[in-house]
């Protein structure tokens, strides 16, 4: 009787670490995909185009063409960084200045981006978004920055 018991309790273990390590080898196995977003995007009424991607249901786009598009609206924002302490620096109502590449089309398609987790500073409080780094781009979720800069976002199916 101890010796079936010994050998089922022994049969389950084995089952168990089968699956464990199944499921492991399974996530470790999915990779983020980030897809061109292929929603109209308007900004004020007027239709933008953007580099920008849907990555696992939530809409990304580079910091610093928000900020190209917002320039000159009471939402502006600088965009600086400083490589001494690898943060973003952003500064709400001051105008951003063109660095050049904005409003760039990347290379269309999907993409595996890799996760980054971006330092920011705005206006002197520190905090971490997460970010996707993207052909050598960092991309944000929209609503991240849109709630950071009280930014209204809407969607119309």
């Amino acid at each position: 009787m101890l010796r079936k018991l010994t050998k089922t309790l022994l049969l389950s273990f084995a089952v168990m670490m089968a699956v464990s390590l199944a499921s492991i080898e399974s996530n470790a196995m999915e990779v983020t995909v980030a897809n061109p977003t292929n929603s109209n995007i308007l900004v004020d009424g007027q239709k933008v185009e953007f580099e920008a991607y849907n990555i696992n249901g939530e809409n990304y786009f580079k910091l610093r063409d928000l900020a190209f598009v917002l320039n000159g609206t009471p939402k502006q924002f600088a965009v600086d960084y400083d490589s001494k302490n690898d943060a973003i620096l952003l500064s709400s109502g001051k105008p951003y200045k063109p660095v050049g590449g904005e409003l760039s089309k990347g290379q269309g398609g999907s993409r595996t981006p890799s996760n980054v987790a971006s330092r920011l500073c705005k206006d002197g409080r520190q905090f971490y978004l997460t970010s996707y780094k993207i052909g050598g781009n960092n991309f944000f979720k929209l609503r991240d920055i849109a709630e950071v800069f009280d930014i209204g976002v809407t969607w119309d199916g």
